[in-house]
């Protein structure tokens, strides 16, 4: 099942839904995630630390900013999308709270960068 903004129908306008909250919920936590993964390598991270964060954080970077430019051509009505499961938006959650979670207790960036990268791979599910 693929479908736009304007599709009509509740269980077309429930899978919109949780397309904008999978979305919004990933776009959220990789935000943050990147800016506490720069404060990390400048503050606390080891070479190794440094070197993972370096060869990671311009994916999340990518990421984030692919995510945002899909949501936004979705509402604007140019863009089709395979919605996600009810269990993918509560796994995108899920894994965007526990983002949250290691960065605010200063995870190593190792564990940070793995959830990070589940979050992408579940939003990488509803590309056409």
């Amino acid at each position: 099942m693929r479908i736009k903004v304007t599709d009509t129908g509740a269980k077309a306008k429930q899978a919109a839904a949780n397309y904008i909250l999978l979305a919004k919920s990933a776009e959220r936590a990789l935000r943050v995630t990147q800016e506490m993964l720069i404060i990390r390598r400048a503050g606390f991270a080891d070479l190794d630390e440094t070197r993972a964060i370096n060869a990671k954080l311009p994916e999340i970077i990518a990421a984030q900013v692919a995510i945002e430019a899909e949501l936004n051509a979705f509402l604007a009505q140019s863009a089709a999308i395979q919605p996600p499961s009810a269990t993918d938006v509560k796994n995108a959650q899920q894994l965007a709270e526990q983002l949250d979670a290691m960065n605010a207790r200063s995870n190593n960036a190792t564990e940070i960068l793995g959830a990070a990268q589940q979050l992408v791979e579940i939003w990488a599910s509803t590309r056409v």
